[in-house]
């Protein structure tokens, strides 16, 4: 299973299309997270340690959004 599946199904699993209020939004607001740090271009070591298999797709979804964050935006 290639990584965007493995992304997707881990964000379903963590946040399920449920009837209940704000889980729909909660799994957006998390899913442009991650396409905002993985697309970061001041954030090239996330990207190489999840395609190199360093970090998996459960350990990243685990993670706030700070410790995804390149040191550019942090500093901010």
């Amino acid at each position: 299973m290639d990584i965007a599946c493995r992304i997707e199904q881990s964000l379903y699993n963590l946040y399920p299309f449920i009837m209940r209020y704000n889980l729909k939004s909660d799994y957006s607001t998390k899913l442009r997270d991650l396409l905002f740090n993985l697309s970061d271009p001041h954030n090239p070591d996330l990207r190489q340690r999840l395609f190199s298999g360093m970090e998996s797709v459960l350990s990243l979804m685990e993670r706030c959004c700070g410790a995804r964050a390149s040191s550019t935006v942090v500093g901010r």
